[in-house]
């Protein structure tokens, strides 16, 4: 798989930050109230849509994600509680982060299809 190379706009605010920060907030106040975030969702999806057609990107997803094989579950499960923990503080998680890719080189994980709504 190739890296895609995003444009780097310095000293601009990011795109969509407004509603990323929205979008985040309804996420955690599910946690606690289980409201649904659907429309922030929506809100985030159609800026990113917009700021990728504006920057000549696009974007490829075949609706697969890669499951970490079982005998690097428990691995996995230390990266989210770490990244839970710390905020999704990756740089203070990257030994369980570095551990589970180490892990993950040795045998192919579990490709999962997601057919969207």
């Amino acid at each position: 798989a190739s890296a895609v190379k995003l444009p780097l706009n310095l000293g601009m605010a990011a795109p969509c930050r407004s509603e990323s920060s929205a979008y985040r907030d309804c996420l955690k106040e599910k946690r606690s109230s289980g409201r649904k975030c659907d429309g922030a969702f929506a809100s985030l999806e159609a800026c990113r849509a917009k700021w990728r057609k504006s920057e000549g990107i696009e974007l490829k997803f075949d609706s697969r994600r890669i499951l970490p094989p079982e005998h690097c579950r428990t691995l996995n499960e230390e990266v989210q509680r770490c990244l839970d923990r710390t905020k999704v503080d990756e740089k203070k998680c990257r030994d369980p982060i570095d551990a589970l890719r180490k892990c993950m080189a040795g045998s192919p994980g579990v490709v999962v299809t997601h057919k969207p709504k």
